[in-house]
């Protein structure tokens, strides 16, 4: 857990008036700290440490300002505090303009580039040499996950790798979210106000972020137009790149 011992490293002058825990996944321990002026989330590592720091990678690589997303305040290596976005998360029913925005700003995280493929290593920096090598190793870095969804069959997971690890051929790194979901939109007024929880980013391809959400279309919510609006987004941007070479 976090207590108020662990905001007096980040901030000693202002009294915590009061403390929620919003801890929902496995890796963090995820925790809402109000002052007399500010709102505040931290997070400590439960088994998962390199979280914390993907996320610190990952916003240090955020330059453009018209990304919303919530900065990084403080960070020790054990402790991490970021900024509190004011809003409710996003649900199916938005505002066509929402979607919009959501595509757009996923659209600019993704000319973020780099070298190399997988978890962040350092910001920019993905910790295999190739996105084939990232795939094959997968399950390594992905364990922890693994691990708490029972359900999912590693053995067929490594099957499917295995046999498609041919199209693992991509030559352009760029910074993906890897876990956008209703949870990690914050809207706010009826438009966009941040993407939070760079927990999973990594260095990758386009279609891998891309992939997911197509997946998630067809098989499992196949009414929502928050995935379909990104989805066509990177389509454009894709086909346009595209076009761009033939001239």
């Amino acid at each position: 857990m976090i207590t108020e011992e662990d905001f007096v490293k980040f901030d000693s002058t202002n009294k915590v008036i009061s403390i929620k825990d919003l801890s929902i996944g496995w890796d963090r321990f995820v925790y809402l700290f109000e002052t007399a002026n500010n709102k505040y989330i931290l997070k400590k590592s439960k088994d998962a440490p390199e979280a914390l720091s993907t996320e610190v990678h990952a916003r240090a690589m955020i330059t453009d300002a018209s990304i919303p997303f919530a900065r990084t305040f403080f960070y020790d290596g054990a402790l991490l505090v970021e900024e509190y976005v004011e809003g409710r998360h996003m649900t199916q029913d938005e505002p066509s303009c929402v979607y919009r925005e959501l595509g757009a700003s996923v659209g600019k995280l993704h000319e973020i580039g780099g070298t190399g493929f997988g978890p962040l290593e350092a910001p920019g920096k993905g910790r295999y040499s190739t996105e084939k090598e990232a795939a094959e190793n997968y399950l390594d870095f992905d364990e922890p996950y693994f691990k708490e969804n029972p359900v999912i069959n590693t053995t067929d997971v490594k099957g499917i790798i295995e046999k498609h690890k041919h199209i693992f051929d991509s030559k352009e790194s760029i910074l993906i979210h890897d876990d956008l979901f209703n949870e990690n939109i914050i809207v706010r007024e009826g438009k966009l106000a941040a993407i939070i929880d760079f927990a999973d980013a990594m260095m990758g391809a386009r279609e891998q972020e891309l992939g997911l959400y197509l997946s998630l279309i067809h098989i499992s919510e196949p009414t929502r137009p928050l995935y379909i609006s990104y989805a066509v987004f990177c389509l454009k941007k894709k086909k346009k790149k595209k076009k761009n070479k033939k001239k």
